[in-house]
Formats: structure tokens, sequence, C-alpha cells
């Protein structure tokens, strides 16, 4: 009798804590939305939330929305290699896919924030020597996971939460930069998007995919409490705020294109890919950071931002 008591308590614990648990998280996000997200666009579908974005005066998250549960150094949480996948076959496939037909052939492209894997298809750079990409450049946080990247002409090892900047590389340097389910852990996402927009040419692209899974732990307090489309907000501030991309999701003739990698929503207990977006940079941008006016064609004085040094850890493979 005391056994079976046992197994009925586990039984309903084992369905009470998930349903508080989605009840708790329910309530944040509707305190976070309220806080953050304007209110035109809360309720937004993700098909529709970036084309009229209401953008605020200034950029919307806050220090608090920039913490993580583990403010620990990331040197330490990704010392370790992790040879798996972090999403399953199908969003692997959905990202060979995309890639191969966005990524520019012939082109230079980084990979940011990489790591064993570039999902990049068979024959379309997933091996450098099958000569795909002009240069395939990564950087990530594991030594070990980015030599394993038979992608890569050459990596760096480097921090950007610690010190968010690309100086490892020239401006105008890439056709595109990719990131592939790791934008969720930027907790400076503005002086790495100003970065980015250095790194690539004009009319260069970047672009962000991610999953509905993630190390809770190290992904910022907003995105955690965001819902899907409220994170495709978010992402397109981080572009929008830095001055020097275009729009999200337009295409070439100027109507607007559908991101979405899966039909619909899926269940948070998988790992399908979600949602990817495109940002063009502004040809006519080409400064590193943004003062109140746009620049044109000569970096402003004073406006570069200092974050300490990095150490100099590139490798050419």
């Amino acid at each position: 009798n005391v056994a079976k008591s046992w197994r009925h308590i586990a039984v309903g614990l084992g369905t009470a804590l998930p349903l508080a648990y989605a009840t708790l998280q329910q309530a944040r996000r509707h305190e976070f939305s309220d806080a953050l997200i304007p209110e035109p666009v809360r309720a937004k579908s993700a098909d529709t939330i970036l084309l009229d974005p209401h953008w605020p005066q200034r950029f919307p998250l806050e220090a608090g929305d920039l913490a993580r549960i583990d403010e620990s150094e990331d040197h330490a949480f990704y010392s370790s290699p992790r040879f798996v996948q972090h999403i399953d076959e199908s969003a692997v496939e959905a990202l060979k896919v995309f890639y191969g037909t966005h990524l520019p052939a012939g082109g230079k492209v980084l990979d940011l924030l990489s790591s064993w894997t570039s999902h990049l298809a068979t024959g379309k750079g997933a091996d450098k020597t099958d000569g795909y990409f002009a240069r395939v450049s990564a950087v990530g946080m594991n030594e070990a996971e980015l030599r394993a990247n038979k992608a890569l002409h050459d990596f760096n090892v480097a921090d950007l939460n610690r010190f968010p900047n690309l100086r490892m590389y020239g401006d105008e340097t890439f056709d595109a930069v990719f990131c592939s389910v790791s934008v969720d852990y930027l907790s400076k996402p503005l002086e790495v998007m100003a970065e980015i927009g250095r790194v690539l040419r004009p009319g260069g692209f970047v672009i962000f995919t991610w999953s509905n899974r993630m190390f809770p732990t190290k992904a910022i307090q907003a995105w955690r409490q965001a819902s899907e489309p409220q994170r495709l907000w978010i992402c397109g501030a981080y572009l929008h705020f830095s001055r020097l991309f275009e729009a999200p999701g337009k295409d070439a003739d100027g109507g607007v294109s559908r991101n979405r990698f899966c039909p619909s929503f899926l269940h948070l207990a998988t790992c399908f890919l979600k949602w990817g977006l495109i940002f063009r940079r502004d040809p006519a941008v080409r400064t590193l950071f943004m003062l109140s006016t746009r620049a044109k064609n000569e970096k402003p004085v004073g406006a570069t931002l200092t974050h300490g040094s990095c150490e100099d850890n590139s490798w050419q493979l």
C-alpha cells in the first residue's frame, strides 16, 4: 500500500509539475511582452510580426533582459567538446538545403558561433576540398570542435560575450555571415551586429537560424521568456538598431519573403528547426558603429567602442 501510494504521488507530481511550470512560463511571457514588446505586435504571428514591427525609439532590451541564469565564464561551459547534433535530422537537412540555396557559391562566408559542423550540404561546402566556397571561416568557443569541422578553411577561438569583436577580420571581408542555432546566447548583441556589418561587404547578408531547443542557463532572459514570434522580433531588433542592415525578409523584387522553415508550431519537446531570418547589409552604410546620424563612406571620429583585448587564437587549416 505504501509503495502504491508513492506511485500515485509520483504520477501526480509528474502531471502537476509540468503544468505548473508551463503556467509560470506563460505568466512570465505575458509580463515580458507587456514590458518589452510593443502592444500592436504582441499577438502577431511569426509571418507578420516583422512586416510592421513598431520599433521603439531606442533599443528595447535592458541589462536584465540580456542577463543569463549562468553568468559564469562561457569558456568554462564550452571547454569540453560536444560532438553531437543540437537539432534533429530534419532540422539539419532543412539547414543544408537553405544554406545551399542562399549562401553564395564561390563566395567568402563566415560561420559565426560555429562548432564541429557548419550544416553545409555535400558538394556545397560540407568539405573545404569540394571548392564550393572560396573561403569558409568560423568563430567558435571550442578548438577541438572547430578543428573537426571539415568545411572550414580557417577558424578563430573567441568568446564574443566577453570580447564582442571580430577584429581578426578586416573590413568588408565576407559575402555572407551565417549563425546556426546560437543567436539566443549573445549577451552583447548590438556590438556583435556592428561587427558583422563591418566584416560584410556592402550588399552582403547575414542569416540567423534557431530552433526551440537551447541551453537555458546560457540563453538571455528575454529569449527564454519570449514566444516564438517574439523571438523573431528580438532578432530583428538586433539588426534594426545596429543601423547597418536593411529590413529583414525583403526579396529582390521588394516583396516579403517567408523565412519560416516549418509550416507550423511544433511541440516544445522537439528540437526541429523553427525560424530563420536573412538581413542584407545596407550598401550605403560603411561605418562600424553608428552615431545619431548615418554616416556614409567614412568612419565617424570616436565611433569605435573598446571592449578590451582579445587573444590571437586564429588557426589556418
